[in-house]
């Protein structure tokens, strides 16, 4: 299992039980690992990962399993069209905090 897209079946698969975002959050765990987008991702399945990749993505994976954000995995969150940097030390922009933002702007209108 050395090719992106056996990775992100597995991963996939073993996320499946704890979120109901195991799908985007593979994609994005795995993109991480590759440094690319999940769209570079999507058009490479037959990528090879190296022994290292694999062990980063390992080590990604149970700590999502664990139940760390994929934000605080990949130290990146997007918020509103910009990507930001993210630690255990902030809180994580959520979809909802997105969706106020857009009502503020429209009663600012």
């Amino acid at each position: 299992m050395n090719r992106a897209s056996d990775a992100l079946s597995d991963l996939r698969r073993r996320l499946a039980g704890i979120t109901p975002s195991a799908a985007i959050d593979a994609e994005i765990l795995l993109a991480h690992v590759l440094g690319c987008s999940r769209t570079a991702l999507a058009a490479r399945p037959g990528q090879a990962l190296t022994r290292t990749q694999l062990q980063v993505l390992a080590a990604l994976a149970e700590r999502r399993l664990a139940g760390e954000p994929v934000a605080y995995l990949t130290g990146r969150r997007e918020f509103w069209s910009l990507d930001l940097e993210v630690t255990p030390a902030v809180l994580v922009p959520r979809p909802e905090t997105e969706l106020l933002v857009e009502l503020a702007l429209q009663g600012l209108r």
